[in-house]
């Protein structure tokens, strides 16, 4: 086995540790045995069958894997310190969007911990609307914060938001909050101010609700303003990950840029200018975006592509993916149990190895044949390794969502290379009107055309 594949099982057995650790919490002592035995093991027996190698680096990267979940874990437990008690709350805005009563829903920092902040559009007791918030701003209140709880079996609301660090809401009119604007942050509420003021930006430039909305999302990850029919749509085409910034979205913005590098040249020095703009852009893209998971691991995985290339003269697939995965699970071993990195590191798995093999399916001279072909191929390719979780998940898998897939990655593909410059162009160069009525009419045609492959979907499940 080459060094590639010894790494790649590694990470692969670590992942192993973590799963472990989520079923049998309680094995610690017999995992650093494990680890200790077989780490002494494979530093005096170094010139041992390769069998046997093998099997003591699982042992050893499983149970590293479980030690160091273990430790992560005790050391993240947070207990809320401010729930069930009245008191005045000064808190730091971190994000503002709609709820589905159409309300506004304000993330906050409160001291060491988070907290949800349920309101009204309206205007706070000295005087600023609610709308006008921003990453940064400050919240005066006062009120007794209650635990967040989940209301429902079938989704652990309490556990999805303890994942985002939220233990606590609470309810107030406009009226009873206190306001204080604040023009100076940090750089991490710079950018969420940025994220903001985009948003707010693309509302003033689409007049059509529902394709402002897609625009938000596909763009820069704000889904806030979906209409939860629309997601519904989406959801039953089986097309729902083109509203959630993900692999795909940074994979076409990383495609757009090295386009738009073409001047650059393809000197030595230049591939490496290349390689340092596309990392910067898509680390500045990604802190917009809020650093949402799905995105940081694309731009993760293709900073270590990129940088792959000066560490071993080659741009090796499995190791950059394991690279970038232990990456992220050393930052968060949590992350392994989350739907999105399941689903995002299948998908690509997919298209290093079955992706090639069903493209080869279809040979062709003819050009438009031959690109349908290979929409359809990656489509199949990342249904198949994505369908064991989308189905035990949600129960469902859309019959249609070849078809659905095969319309509407390429429309929103042409929309990410549109929107871009639509929106940077359109507060330099006036009259631009005509071109934001194209890709309006192109995006509620889109959403039509979903919610027709979503309406058959419907009717077919109810038939069976």
């Amino acid at each position: 086995m080459c060094k590639d594949g010894f790494f790649a099982l590694y990470v692969g057995s670590f992942m192993v540790g973590i799963f472990f650790y989520k079923i049998y919490p309680d094995s610690l002592l017999l995992m650093v045995i494990l680890f200790l035995l077989s780490l002494i093991s494979i530093a005096i027996f170094r010139k041992i069958e390769s069998r046997f190698f093998i099997s003591l680096l699982v042992i050893c990267s499983l149970s590293n894997g479980y030690i160091y979940t273990s430790l992560y874990s005790h050391t993240r437990e947070i207990t809320s310190q401010i729930a069930y008690q009245y008191q005045e709350i000064d808190g730091v805005v971190r994000e503002v969007t709609s709820s589905k009563r159409g309300g506004a829903k304000i993330e906050l920092n409160v001291g060491r911990e988070r907290m949800m902040l349920y309101s009204e559009y309206g205007l706070s007791q000295n005087g600023h609307h609610i709308s006008n918030l921003l990453p940064g701003d400050r919240v005066i209140f006062t009120a007794t914060p209650k635990e967040i709880e989940s209301f429902s079996e079938d989704f652990d609301y309490k556990s999805y938001m303890a994942g985002k660090q939220i233990f606590t809401w609470v309810y107030l009119p406009s009226q009873k909050i206190i306001v204080e604007k604040h023009h100076r942050v940090s750089i991490g509420f710079f950018f969420r101010r940025i994220k903001a003021k985009i948003s707010n930006y693309i509302d003033k430039l689409f007049s059509n609700q529902e394709s402002s909305a897609v625009v938000k999302s596909i763009l820069i990850g704000d889904r806030g303003a979906l209409t939860s029919d629309l997601k519904e749509s989406y959801r039953k085409s089986g097309v729902y990950h083109l509203l959630a910034l993900s692999g795909l979205h940074v994979a076409i913005i990383y495609k757009l840029i090295l386009t738009l590098l073409f001047f650059l040249g393809n000197s030595p020095s230049s591939k490496v200018a290349k390689s340092i703009v596309i990392i910067l852009l898509l680390l500045l893209y990604a802190a917009v975006a809020g650093f949402s998971p799905s995105i940081s691991r694309a731009v993760i995985m293709i900073s270590f592509y990129e940088i792959s290339t000066y560490l071993t003269n080659r741009k090796n697939k499995l190791i950059t993916l394991s690279f970038s995965a232990l990456f992220i699970l050393l930052i968060n071993p949590n992350s392994l149990i989350d739907k999105g990195f399941q689903l995002s590191y299948l998908a690509v798995l997919s298209i290093f190895y079955i992706f090639p093999l069903l493209n080869k399916m279809l040979q062709t001279n003819n050009r438009a044949l031959k690109k349908i072909w290979e929409l359809l191929s990656l489509s199949i390719s990342c249904q198949i390794a994505t369908f064991p979780i989308t189905f035990f998940e949600f129960g469902t898998l859309s019959p249609l969502f070849l078809i659905s897939n095969l319309i509407s990655v390429p429309v929103v593909t042409l929309l990410l290379n549109v929107l871009p410059v639509t929106v940077i162009a359109s507060g330099i160069v006036p009259n631009n009107d005509f071109i934001v009525d194209i890709i309006e009419r192109v995006i509620l045609l889109l959403n039509n055309f979903i919610d027709l492959m979503g309406g058959i979907n419907l009717n077919l499940l109810l038939s069976l």
